[in-house]
């Protein structure tokens, strides 16, 4: 009588094998791709040619950046449908048929340069009108360089309570270029512990006492103000280059 026996070859070849991505039951796919999507902090900066005093209505509303879009926006129709649920807010960039797509509610942008009220009303009124929950922009962040004149201190108090009373989290940034590095394309923005720069130390010592509130930071909306400093990752193809 023959007796069942099993093929420990065939049993091994077995359990290594994996079901391909697109065999995959399409509820399991969804759930891979949205786990895919994750929090970004992108940068935007005003065009070189950037003008206070001669300027349209197209250039105030629209910005650069240098930031990458989401992979999945590029990876395969179901990807990109995901990926545009996710990321609904699709800023359009200057000078550009690209447009930046951001998730308001945990992508943090960060503004480089000076900022100006015109300039961050529109964005802010941009991204908010895209929003379906209405909430716009929570995670911000401007450079330092807003502190280069005598009444920022000032300035930027009145916006905590009217331009930003509603963000979660206000970031102050060490990074004082209003560009990105040239080598910086289709990368990533990090930001970064600053408290041993010599910058940091320098600002905390002079101007940084004005956006205190006792020994403690400004708050801008629901939490008190970070320091940090922003880095930047290039893309694939460039050299690494971290500026500060």
């Amino acid at each position: 009588m023959d007796s069942e026996t099993s093929d420990p070859q065939a049993s091994h070849a077995t359990a290594r094998q994996f079901t391909l991505f697109p065999t995959l039951p399409a509820e399991l796919r969804i759930k891979i791709w949205r786990h895919s999507f994750c929090a970004r902090v992108l940068e935007l900066h005003f065009p070189r040619f950037s003008s206070h005093y001669a300027r349209d209505k197209y250039e105030i509303h629209h910005w650069q950046s240098n930031s990458a879009n989401p992979v999945g926006l590029s990876v395969c129709v179901e990807s990109r449908m995901e990926a545009l649920s996710y990321y609904f807010v699709a800023l359009p960039l200057h000078n550009s048929y690209r447009f930046l797509y951001l998730n308001p509610a945990v992508d943090t942008v960060v503004i480089l340069g000076d900022a100006e009220y015109q300039r961050m009303t529109a964005l802010l009124a941009t991204v908010q009108a895209q929003d379906p929950t209405g909430r716009g922009m929570q995670r911000i962040g401007l450079s330092v360089m807003c502190w280069a004149h005598e009444f920022a201190g000032a300035m930027l108090r009145w916006w905590s309570k009217t331009l930003f009373s509603q963000v979660e989290e206000f970031v102050l940034l060490m990074y004082t270029e209003r560009l990105p590095p040239s080598d910086f394309r289709g990368g990533e923005c990090v930001l970064e512990d600053c408290q041993g720069m010599e910058r940091y130390l320098r600002f905390v010592m002079g101007r940084g006492r004005e956006p205190k509130d006792g020994e403690d930071w400004m708050v801008f909306g629901r939490a008190e103000m970070r320091i940090m400093n922003l880095g930047f990752v290039p893309g694939p193809g460039s050299k690494p280059s971290i500026s500060g």
